[in-house]
């Protein structure tokens, strides 16, 4: 009896269905990454031109700030034209970025944002 009833108990741990899930509360934006494939050690600009726009989107970096590189939150273009500029000149990059969505808290946790993470290289 005492094998069943630890049989039992093991059984309803491993439904997850049966035990309240706990969410954090950890937030998320919907944004595309812009990442570098080298830290910048200059100040960088980066322009995200979206199909259809006028005007750019830009993120500026100081030196020493995006690392991790350029965020463009609530934007999730299916194409852009990625611009990246510094003092030693400018490169473009022509991206079809490949967004996924992300549940920071878990899958059945909200929220849920759409990203995507392009890597670019320095001019």
């Amino acid at each position: 009896m005492r094998h069943f009833l630890v049989l039992a108990v093991a059984s309803l741990i491993g439904c997850s269905d049966i035990l309240p899930r706990a969410c954090t509360q950890i937030g998320c934006d919907h944004q595309l990454l812009v990442a570098f494939e080298t830290a910048p050690g200059v100040a960088v600009r980066v322009e995200a031109l979206e199909d259809g726009a006028t005007s750019p989107r830009v993120v500026e970096c100081p030196v020493g700030s995006c690392s991790f590189g350029a965020r463009f939150t609530d934007f999730t273009p299916a194409h852009v034209v990625i611009t990246v500029i510094t003092d030693q000149g400018s490169k473009q990059f022509d991206v079809r970025p490949e967004y996924e969505q992300v549940r920071p808290n878990g899958r059945d946790c909200p929220p849920e944002c759409t990203q995507a993470r392009v890597v670019v290289s320095l001019p």
